[in-house]
């Protein structure tokens, strides 16, 4: 999905790129811009255009150039072309926002936001910085405002949401057929399999004399494992789990791998101040499924399928429509 979302951005731009109803008016000064009646701040818009930073390492780099950019009529006209191209692809993105807001889809902007603010708070509170720092560390990274940090996350947040959203809503709309599923299942069950698979119990230490006492009673006799593993589930530090043997990096993979059931394994150092052992209840070979086991998954990739086809034949057409019936005023002020 992360894939697809980077994609379907570069879509996106493309399209606002090659039509978009566009106006310029006086605006007041601390509006940039209005996407219908979406307005959007002076000073986030700056955040948006990076201009300080570039500008910046321009001068430090290349001082004739840096002169030639800001005191000349073809350097002003360049900054702007570019600032007017970030205006476009920000617009782009606000549009596709309301436009799956118009399909009656919530994207929870309040409940976004706050998070996002909260998160923030919670993070500068916690560590101990000051409100100068802040500030000084947002203007060196071309925010003059923490609003406008936020307004940027808060988009970007916002952006992914309504993909990720509409596209869920989209896939659920199809019915997939018995036929369709039978066809699928004929042409790749090969796909369709369950991994190889192990159940483990897992018993936690909060230091290595205490796993190591434990697995030398139980290995000699004296204590039972799944006594200790009930004593230690009342503690919260026990459990039963399934891994995929297939993962790699898993860090209880290579141990189940090498082993049979029934296998305790020697204190195990996954953490500061994490030790474990490992019991092996069960391991089960890769197997196909049947088409009933299969069929969950079967009618989500073909779902998938179709949302995609959507997005990719439909969608331009029907966002196409949307922005000739919206419309996108910048700030004559800060445009020409």
């Amino acid at each position: 999905m992360r894939k697809f979302t980077i994609t379907f951005l570069v879509l996106i731009l493309s399209l606002t790129t090659l039509s978009l109803n566009m106006s310029y008016e006086e605006l007041s000064d601390d509006l940039s811009m209005i996407v219908n009646e979406e307005e959007i701040s002076s000073e986030f818009f700056k955040a948006q255009t990076d201009m300080i930073n570039i500008l910046s390492t321009v001068k430090q780099t290349n001082e004739l150039f840096f002169q030639t950019l800001t005191n000349t009529a073809t350097g002003l006209e360049l900054l702007n072309s570019y600032n007017k191209r970030v205006a476009i692809n920000f617009s782009g993105k606000v549009l596709f926002i309301q436009f799956v807001e118009s399909k009656g889809i919530s994207l929870g902007r309040e409940n976004l936001k706050e998070n996002i603010t909260n998160q923030f708070d919670e993070i500068i509170n916690n560590s101990g910085i000051s409100a100068d720092d802040v500030s000084t560390y947002l203007n060196s990274k071309g925010f003059n405002t923490k609003e406008a940090y936020l307004d940027l996350q808060y988009y970007n947040a916002l952006y992914e949401r309504a993909i990720q959203l509409y596209y869920q809503s989209k896939s659920l709309e199809y019915d997939i057929s018995d036929e369709e599923i039978k066809n699928e299942y004929n042409k790749n069950q090969d796909s369709y399999v369950k991994p190889p698979q192990s159940e483990i119990s897992i018993i936690r230490f909060e230091d290595s004399e205490e796993a190591s006492l434990t697995y030398k009673k139980i290995t000699d006799g004296y204590y039972n494992f799944e006594d200790v593993y009930e004593e230690k589930k009342k503690e919260e530090n026990a459990d039963n789990i399934t891994i995929d043997l297939n993962v790699e990096g898993n860090q209880y993979v290579n141990i189940v791998k090498n082993n049979a059931p029934g296998y305790i394994s020697k204190p195990q150092n996954v953490g500061e101040n994490e030790w474990i052992l490992i019991k092996i209840l069960s391991k089960s070979p890769e197997r196909k499924l049947s088409i009933d086991e299969a069929k969950n998954q079967i009618i989500f990739n073909l779902r998938d399928r179709k949302a995609k086809d959507y997005f990719d034949t439909i969608l331009p057409k029907e966002f196409e429509k949307f922005k000739e019936e919206s419309k996108v005023v910048l700030n004559k002020k800060l445009f020409y």
